[in-house]
């Protein structure tokens, strides 16, 4: 039940971040000539939506609301007034009469069938399953690139040059370093370091 629910709020995550695309999309020409750094929080609302599964809920909401109403009877019938209880008198013990055969219960030659599966459970532990596989296989992944750089030379406090490296790229998460191939020429490393950087 756990994972249908963590589906279906990635799911509508998921929905929601692609109307954010799609108007990301729709805005980029009219915002041409605006600064890029509207551009660039405007992509960043669509990964934070993109990423954060749960939605927030607000009275602007574009969303509709259910609100539960009284039923009608509650509104309409006025509840009648009930007698008070009276006791109980006990019935007497009846023993039930062994003398005659027990009769043999009725085997039911019909096989019982099982409740079928819900689709969406179904599909909420495939996706699960799947999410899994590739998590691990980029913390494999990521784990194999950090040995292959151990022998990187250190340029600065956040360039490392190797002749590993499999292009320029962005490594670690909280300090990231710039990793660079060896043998680039000066103007295209001060150009992919700038775009790095950025």
């Amino acid at each position: 039940m756990a994972v249908k629910v963590l589906f279906l709020s990635f799911l509508n995550a998921g929905l929601w971040g692609s109307v954010l695309i799609l108007l990301a999309l729709l805005l980029r020409p009219v915002l041409r000539k605006a600064p890029r750094d509207i551009l660039c929080v405007l992509w960043l609302l669509v990964i934070l939506r993109l990423l954060i599964p749960v939605g927030f809920e607000s009275k602007l909401s574009l969303q509709p609301q259910f609100i539960p109403s009284q039923s009608l009877t509650e509104q309409t019938v006025p509840q009648p007034d009930l007698p008070p209880v009276q006791e109980i008198v006990p019935l007497p013990d009846i023993v039930p009469d062994t003398s005659a055969d027990p009769v043999p219960p009725i085997q039911s030659e019909t096989p019982v069938e099982k409740p079928a599966q819900d689709p969406v459970t179904v599909i909420a532990v495939i996706w699960l399953s799947v999410a899994g596989a590739i998590l691990i296989y980029n913390w494999i992944s990521y784990c194999v690139l950090l040995r292959r750089l151990r022998e990187s030379t250190l340029r600065t406090d956040c360039i490392l040059e190797s002749d590993e490296s499999p292009g320029a790229f962005l490594l670690g998460y909280w300090k990231p370093k710039i990793c660079l191939p060896v043998g680039l020429s000066r103007q295209d490393m001060r150009f992919i370091i700038a775009h790095e950087q950025a």
